[in-house]
């Protein structure tokens, strides 16, 4: 029936680990795989390797427990001993302090098209292409690379088994100067700085 259009075969594989006790954990994950993708009928591809990997510590500051939320292979959540009761404003819920690190490096990209050297425009964005940020990469020539490192402060409070605040502030370095994906210009930034903050009401 002819060449199939796209064909795509990924591989990956990943070990993550969680240690609890008392009121401190700690969670790590490794991971690594290659990505490839192909169209039969342009005879154009692309291929990547992957690694990624995160350590996280956390501490409750008002005594409850991961331990004992973490039992018989099952991450339950944290049970408060003091909730929040918000008619009556009494209560302190629960308080959650936490730190992480993370790793996101994308290595020897690379991209095939059948005439040969043409510009991908998908390709901008945080990429080391020879050394040089451009808007454009060309096909056939060396791999482009990426290396995100990460780093994230932040503190959660479950004020009781309905309702959690967080907010955090993550620091990201891309260790050279990149382009923001899909937006026109050639500014560059090294690095960025993120603040978010969640509510949830849980019903």
């Amino acid at each position: 029936y002819g060449k199939t259009a796209n064909h795509h075969e990924n591989r990956f594989a990943a070990l993550e680990g969680i240690f609890a006790k008392g009121p401190f954990k700690i969670q790590a994950e490794y991971g690594q795989g290659k990505f490839e993708g192909e169209n039969e009928v342009s005879n154009t591809g692309a291929e990547a390797d992957v690694k990624i990997g995160y350590v996280a510590a956390n501490y409750i500051l008002t005594g409850e427990h991961y331990s004992k939320s973490y039992k018989g292979g099952k991450m339950k959540g944290i049970k408060v001993k003091n909730p929040f009761d918000f008619e009556k404003g009494t209560g302190t819920g629960a308080w959650e302090i936490g730190a992480r690190y993370e790793y996101l490096g994308v290595d020897d990209i690379q991209m095939t098209q059948a005439s040969g050297l043409g510009s991908e425009t998908r390709m901008r964005g945080a990429f080391d292409c020879g050394g040089a940020v451009a808007d454009t990469y060309k096909g056939t020539g060396a791999g482009c690379d990426l290396d995100v490192h990460q780093y994230s402060i932040g503190v959660k409070w479950i004020a009781n088994p309905n309702v959690l605040a967080k907010a955090s502030l993550t620091y990201s370095d891309y260790g050279q100067d990149v382009m923001p994906p899909d937006i026109a210009g050639s500014d560059t930034f090294d690095s960025e700085t993120l603040l978010q903050t969640r509510i949830q009401w849980m019903f």
